[in-house]
């Protein structure tokens, strides 16, 4: 399993592009992403949107995880890992 902290580059409904301080993870990894939202619940509350996928490609420091589920979750999370 690897762990990381990262910054979101590009997001859709069917990827994410990061940049990362992570080991180089190998195509078809699955991973879950945990990224912080903008925004608050209530104004109080911090979001963050859940992202579970596989690994499409990782290059340097920027993998690209392509989106299987997503959900909005309150609370803080996890950083970003992916898992074989």
């Amino acid at each position: 399993m690897s762990a990381g902290e990262g910054q979101t580059v590009a997001i859709s409904l069917k990827s994410v592009l990061f940049t990362g301080r992570l080991e180089s993870l190998e195509r078809g990894l699955s991973a879950e992403l945990f990224i912080d939202w903008p925004a608050l619940r209530d104004n109080q509350s911090p979001i963050q949107l859940y992202i579970a996928g596989q690994v499409a490609s990782s290059a340097g420091d920027r993998v690209l995880v392509r989106t299987r589920f997503q959900d909005f979750r309150v609370g803080r999370g996890h950083c970003a890992y992916a898992r074989s």
